[in-house]
């Protein structure tokens, strides 16, 4: 999946330097608007220009030549961190055992606190204490952060969800998101597909200029 990319020409300083291409790292490029659809399509669409953008412009009898690879090379680039929503409803017994389970992680006893945890497929949920504006659930693990809404509210999904950094790398976005509908799947019912609520892009490139260089304001 590619997502286009764009370098604009700023970034390219005047001063050239003939040590060894340094690396570079860029990160949280953030996108707040909501998009709707499938996942998978809208992180295809989102990443699909992203090879042919790093080529530079080819010349014509207007636009005169661009190869940005003598400057720039990209070395890795992908999604760093997705956040997802899901319409629905939440089932009542989950809501009744998330309830109970909540009231675990608040007590004083250290055993019942560590009752508060759920185990739905391959996941083993912390249940926290304390949930979020609009969100009374919260449940997390290393790949998962979940905010979970109990109302039959239209406007406010049913689950609102952090997919890691680390889980995206190890098992890829399309394989992410089918572990998360599963999920989301047992604890309620889901209307229709999960819609991209942000989406934090990262970049890893070599550059021949210095970019300490570029005056940044203030």
């Amino acid at each position: 999946m590619k997502k286009e990319i764009n370098v604009s020409p700023e970034v390219i300083a005047s001063n050239k330097i003939e040590a060894a291409e340094p690396t570079q790292r860029t990160t949280s490029f953030s996108e707040e608007d909501q998009c709707e659809g499938e996942v998978e399509n809208d992180l295809t669409d989102a990443l699909h220009q992203s090879d042919s953008s790093l080529q530079g412009t080819p010349p014509s009898n207007t636009v005169p030549p661009n190869d940005k690879n003598k400057h720039f090379k990209a070395l890795l680039f992908g999604i760093d961190s997705l956040y997802l929503s899901y319409y629905g409803q939440l089932a009542d017994d989950w809501d009744k055992k998330l309830f109970d389970l909540k009231e675990n992680a608040q007590s004083e006893d250290e055993k019942n606190q560590a009752l508060a945890q759920v185990a739905i497929g391959s996941h083993l949920f912390e249940v926290r204490d304390k949930g979020m504006p609009r969100f009374p659930y919260v449940l997390s693990d290393n790949c998962f952060f979940i905010k979970l809404n109990r109302s039959k509210s239209n406007k406010l999904p049913m689950a609102h969800v952090q997919i890691s950094s680390e889980y995206l790398a190890a098992v890829g976005v399309e394989a992410a998101e089918k572990d998360l509908r599963f999920v989301i799947n047992t604890l309620g019912l889901v209307h229709g597909a999960a819609s991209v609520s942000r989406a934090d892009l990262f970049l890893d490139f070599t550059c021949i200029d210095d970019l300490s260089a570029i005056h940044q304001p203030d």
